[in-house]
């Protein structure tokens, strides 16, 4: 079951605080750049951010389908339905096989 959007920007707003607190903390130690990007719970944190933002993409794509099926159903509710009616042969036709073995008798060559 996928959640909504508004539950999923929630947590991104959520993981971007966090996110944000633990890069100010870390500078006010005086961290920063290729020492900031070491830091495994940077890293922890922003891959929550990340897997946030993914899960939004995934929701957008999502709806953006949904659009596109409700736009072609409602086109093909739109045109009249047409009954596919299947020819019958007529009834003084004959089988091609039929004719065929009386063209040629089974001893003859051609």
């Amino acid at each position: 079951m996928v959640k909504n959007r508004h539950s999923r920007e929630l947590q991104v707003e959520r993981a971007k605080v966090s996110l944000d607190r633990h890069v100010d903390a870390r500078k006010k130690k005086g961290v920063e750049g290729k020492g900031l990007e070491r830091d495994p719970v940077w890293r922890k944190l922003n891959a929550r951010l990340d897997q946030a933002r993914a899960r939004i993409r995934v929701i957008t794509a999502l709806e953006t389908l949904d659009q596109k099926l409700v736009q072609i159903r409602a086109e093909e509710a739109s045109q009249p339905k047409v009954k596919k009616v299947r020819e019958t042969p007529a009834p003084d036709a004959k089988p091609a096989k039929a004719a065929k073995a009386k063209a040629a008798p089974a001893g003859a060559k051609a």
